[in-house]
């Protein structure tokens, strides 16, 4: 006797279940070659004479050339963060490449944090509760006990007590680095 698997009835959120594990399994998305021609034209723009280098004055403007409002106070923490020290003055190409290709996935991923979250919300409150949370666990068959679930809840809110996730302790959960 064997068993026939019904393709026809596929749990709800099966694909929101994909969509969880994408951190951790799926490589992250990089530009589209548009978008690097773009970045390519952007940059030529901002070095007229073609030394490879702009100066960090130069990145802002291009940041709101390609439609970023960027706050130049962050502006510095950013560039910091991302390659260090040597882009204070000018940046090449390398560097710029990197800010912008991190600028520029980083909107895509705040939109697919966006997303996940009201795939699993409820629509009346615009929270997710142990009712979602039970919910979706059954319909993707997983036996996961009203504790661990309440566990899941009170990580994602930081443990404030409260019965339920926002959407900012839910982006919060998902900048949090290596979720596994």
């Amino acid at each position: 006797m064997t068993s026939q698997v019904n393709t026809a009835e596929k749990p709800k959120y099966s694909q929101k279940s994909d969509v969880l594990f994408t951190k951790r399994f799926i490589p992250k998305p990089s530009l589209t070659d548009e978008q690097k021609r773009d970045l390519k034209n952007a940059f030529g723009e901002f070095d007229p004479r073609g030394v490879g280098l702009i100066d960090s004055r130069n990145f802002i403007i291009s940041l709101r050339a390609m439609g970023f409002e960027p706050k130049c106070s962050r502006i510095a923490k950013f560039i910091e963060q991302e390659i260090g020290p040597r882009g204070k003055d000018f940046i090449d190409f390398k560097d710029y490449y990197q800010l912008m290709s991190t600028k520029m996935l980083e909107d895509d991923s705040k939109a697919e944090v966006k997303l996940m979250f009201l795939s699993m919300c409820d629509e009346e409150t615009g929270v997710i509760t142990i009712d979602n949370l039970v919910k979706i666990a059954d319909e993707l068959e997983e036996n996961i006990s009203i504790e661990k679930l309440r566990e899941m809840i009170s990580f994602a809110n930081n443990g404030t007590g409260k019965d339920e996730v926002t959407f900012d302790d839910f982006v919060k959960m998902m900048e949090v680095p290596e979720l596994e």
